[in-house]
């Protein structure tokens, strides 16, 4: 066991380590890219200089946004935020100081680009392969951290659950002492307080739920006598929370109850998205829809295109287009209803339109105007918003993106007349999960199996 406390006791050579092999990445990415755009010429002075204070800025920002502390358990993808930051802040404040100084070159801005480019993917490359090593050595026993759990029922054997099956974080549970939830245990709070003073666990997680503030204050009065990280586990799991998380605000910690994915970098990222894939898919449809639009207008007279009111991102009411499948003014008499399967409201080309899904494909005009997504919980309209708001319970959680012309619940075959429940909670898991990787997860399934489906009528 001695050998594999060796990194934990020496943690601060792994972060020396890192440090290293960043500055060697900016290093050798500076190197690289004056290489490519000036092969025959040697680095010149101003070049030199140029190199040093790339990397004396480099070092300096990659530490200030704190890249060198232990990311263990936590999410590559905010590893790699955090550092693509520092080097493109690193950059920036480098452009800065080169077109200050009168230092700019024929090929100054284009090798800084280059730079930039290279830097930044082979130092992902270099923390992507160093969290690997770390994550098959803690895997094997090595780099570990100790942890005492005081938990309630539920709570505790949810963290001490996870904790244990996620061997790759290096921390391991030594001991969990579980609080009744409908009383105080001092004998069992006492028996763990004793335990932490004889053994001196590394962490310290408290698994109780936020109404049990008085056993939280209890033990943070006395642990903190020992050197031990203390960490408190929010009782998130039971209140069903959408995108939960932590932040600051103000200078005051908050938790995030429910928030919308679609911030920051991931609305623009997910809007260039759409944009790109539907002025693609529209060039490659375009004479289909030609074709179909001639097919509506010789099936029944009328309109080509049908405009309905549908709610989207924060129930905010926009225009859908859709091929028409049905006369005009056919719910004249009737109001809004809701299509079911047996229905003979459809003309005989709107029908064929409706089975296949192509009534759908003008929609994607609706993504070039902002009102939509290509990938999102499907709209609906606002007379149905109000039935279904009071009946299904989140449903209104679905507007906290953008509507989609397909979904998560329409590619696993709940869309039509099927349980609304269900859908939902689709609709919700997706919002949840989302990433652009699951959007062309989505995309690439309703090209497969999306478009006919008996549902659809």
């Amino acid at each position: 066991m001695r050998n594999k406390s060796l990194l934990k006791e020496h943690s601060s050579l792994i972060s020396d380590v890192q440090k290293i092999l960043d500055l060697a990445c900016i290093l050798g990415a500076g190197l690289a890219a004056h290489r490519l755009l000036i092969p025959s010429a040697n680095i010149s002075t101003s070049y030199q200089f140029t190199l040093i204070c790339g990397l004396l800025i480099g070092g300096i920002l990659l530490r200030k946004f704190n890249l060198y502390k232990s990311w263990r358990g936590i999410n590559f993808i905010t590893e790699v935020s955090s550092l693509l930051l520092a080097w493109t802040a690193t950059i920036v404040v480098l452009s800065l100081i080169v077109y200050s100084t009168g230092g700019s070159g024929v090929h100054t801005r284009e090798w800084l680009l280059c730079w930039w480019l290279l830097g930044g993917a082979l130092t992902v490359i270099i923390h992507y392969c160093v969290r690997i090593i770390l994550k098959e050595l803690r895997a094997k026993g090595y780099n570990q951290r100790t942890v005492v759990i005081f938990g309630s029922d539920e709570l505790g054997d949810t963290a001490q659950t996870r904790l244990q099956a996620s061997s790759e974080t290096g921390l391991k549970v030594e001991a969990c002492f579980t609080l009744k939830s409908d009383r105080p245990n001092d004998s069992e709070l006492e028996r763990g307080l004793s335990y932490v003073e004889e053994f001196r666990p590394d962490q310290i997680w408290i698994a109780l739920p936020f109404t049990k503030s008085d056993q939280i204050q209890k033990i943070l009065t006395i642990v903190p006598q020992s050197s031990c990280d203390i960490r408190i586990v929010p009782d998130m799991f039971a209140l069903g929370m959408m995108n939960q998380s932590l932040s600051v605000v103000a200078g005051l910690p908050v938790i995030n109850v429910s928030i919308t994915p679609m911030d920051g970098l991931n609305r623009f990222l997910k809007a260039i998205q759409d944009r790109l894939l539907s002025c693609l898919i529209l060039l490659l449809i375009s004479p289909l829809l030609v074709a179909l639009m001639v097919g509506v207008k010789i099936s029944s007279p009328g309109p080509v295109f049908f405009r309905q009111q549908r709610l989207s991102w924060n129930g905010r009411p926009f225009m859908m287009y859709k091929l028409r499948s049905m006369p005009v003014n056919s719910e004249a008499s009737t109001g809004p209803v809701w299509a079911k399967a047996g229905e003979q409201r459809a003309t005989r080309f709107g029908q064929f339109l409706r089975r296949t899904s192509l009534d759908e494909l003008p929609q994607f005009f609706n993504v070039l105007k902002g009102d939509m997504s290509i990938v999102g919980p499907r709209p609906e309209r606002p007379e149905f918003v109000q039935k279904f708001r009071s009946e299904i319970p989140g449903y209104m959680q679905k507007h906290m993106v953008k509507a989609g012309i397909t979904g998560w619940a329409q590619v696993n075959g709940w869309r039509g007349d099927t349980c609304l429940h269900t859908r939902i909670s689709h609709d919700l898991d997706y919002i949840r999960r989302w990433s652009l990787w699951l959007d062309l997860k989505i995309i690439c399934m309703t090209v497969f199996k999306g478009f006919i489906n008996r549902n659809a009528y």
